[in-house]
């Protein structure tokens, strides 16, 4: 083989090599702490349109084949926060503990030069057992063969509490889901937007003031529902995310 054939071989070789080390995914494979902001839009009765934000902190373990994703994600904290500031949602850690760990699918391509994360859409019913959680109705009423105490504090569905100028507890069921899409800005992290949505039918309260039910959608701009993946050691526990500030901020 002469000199310039030798080169020729040599430069195709290290080009081809270069291509695949581009093409192999980053392991995401591990622990992680992810925080999401889902801001919604209410309409409330004289008061007009209202803007609130569900900020939650969750544990996520990934566990990856490939380019496909096993996603397993548990809440550690939620709060929420409205521009009505006289009352406030507290959702107790029952509740958390009820909605337990949601699995999802997900994926990672590389698109003009960038890692991106997809996560498919996953579904999670809380206070009521159906038969299939995307498409079923949501109970109206807690005589509701399908309801049940997931709390574990004698009321049907969950409770959510209601602290401010007008205290109580709503007790309700839920459906929400979410996806999510994001940019691996390095191997250990990831940021993006989140699609979702949330349903909810009050069973009873402690007050008839609080069994009315706004209608909530998702803001319409839809930069306004983000979320951060940040990866944390092996058995990290949500009370340590939760105290650590650079986990549990956007």
């Amino acid at each position: 083989m002469g000199r310039r054939a030798l080169v020729a071989a040599t430069l195709a070789t290290l080009t081809f090599n270069s291509a695949w080390a581009e093409s192999k995914p980053p392991s995401l494979d591990g622990e992680w702490a992810l925080v999401q902001v889902q801001t919604s839009e209410s309409r409330v009765p004289v008061v007009g349109a209202v803007i609130s934000t569900t900020t939650s902190v969750l544990h996520v373990r990934m566990k990856q084949n490939g380019k496909n994703l096993k996603v397993a994600s548990t809440p550690c904290a939620v709060q929420i926060k409205s521009e009505i500031d006289t009352v406030k949602t507290v959702i107790p850690q029952a509740f958390l503990d009820a909605v337990g760990t949601t699995n999802a699918v997900a994926r990672i391509e590389e698109i003009n030069g960038k890692w991106v994360f997809d996560q498919a859409p996953s579904v999670s019913v809380t206070g009521a057992v159906l038969k299939n959680n995307w498409r079923d109705p949501l109970p109206t009423s807690a005589d509701d063969q399908r309801v049940f105490d997931a709390d574990s504090d004698g009321r049907p569905g969950v409770s959510v509490l209601i602290r401010g100028l007008l205290d109580g507890s709503i007790f309700l069921v839920q459906r929400s889901w979410t996806a999510l899409r994001g940019v691996l800005s390095s191997k250990d992290q990831i940021a993006g937007t989140v699609r979702w949505n949330t349903e909810q039918k009050v069973l009873d309260a402690t007050s008839m003031f609080l069994k009315s039910e706004p209608e909530t959608r998702p803001h319409p701009d839809k930069e306004r529902s983000r979320f951060v993946a940040r990866r944390i050691p092996t058995g990290t526990q949500c009370s340590e995310i939760v105290k650590t500030p650079r986990l549990n901020t956007l």
